[in-house]
């Protein structure tokens, strides 16, 4: 995570982006420049005058609103019913809340996944690392879009679903490929189903 708060804030202070300036030394990765909450975080701080460390820090609240809102949006696009949306989401609020998806034994944890046991998978508690933000936020909301375009169809909806898969590739690709199969199954399941 330190690595990648350096190049936020490098690239707030809006130092070069060339490889050779890049380096911190030589056994040190190349820079991300790939990843699209590096850039939007490093573009928060510069907004707000402050440093990106602090940046991340007080944006942390954004995760949980923006996670249970993407989470209703993705319940309610599988279910198609806003009381089955609504009764999902605050089973999962009161869940997180009472630190249920964090209890022991938790298999990410014996099996070598994870490292810290603050960091459960959709636990929705503001992790700054960009893939508890894509799994917690970009996930359902690709997922909802994606069977919003299943269901409902258009080419506005195709449009939608190709921006937020390629923000979801930017942010975390893991995330993107998931969602590309979660499609790929839909799709075979519509043909199974209609012919």
């Amino acid at each position: 995570m330190a690595l990648h708060q350096f190049y936020v804030r490098q690239y707030a202070s809006g130092l070069s982006l060339d490889f050779s300036q890049s380096l911190l030394r030589p056994d040190i990765k190349l820079p991300n420049f790939f990843f699209l909450w590096e850039f939007i975080l490093a573009g928060i701080s510069q907004i707000a005058g402050i440093d990106a460390l602090i940046a991340a820090l007080r944006s942390r609240w954004l995760i949980p609103l923006l996670g249970f809102s993407s989470f209703f949006f993705m319940t309610l696009n599988l279910t198609g019913s806003v009381e089955t949306a609504k009764k999902t989401v605050w089973i999962v609020v009161v869940a997180s809340v009472a630190g249920f998806l964090l209890l022991d034994p938790n298999p990410f944890i014996q099996a070598g996944i994870v490292d810290s046991p603050y960091r459960g998978i959709t636990a929705f508690w503001g992790s700054l690392h960009h893939s508890d933000t894509a799994m917690e936020i970009l996930l359902p909301l690709q997922i909802g879009i994606l069977f919003l375009y299943i269901r409902a169809g258009g080419t506005y909806r195709l449009f939608l679903l190709c921006g937020i898969l390629l923000v979801g590739f930017f942010w975390h690709p893991r995330e993107y490929f998931q969602v590309m199969w979660y499609g790929v199954i839909s799709f075979i399941a519509c043909l199974l189903l209609y012919f």
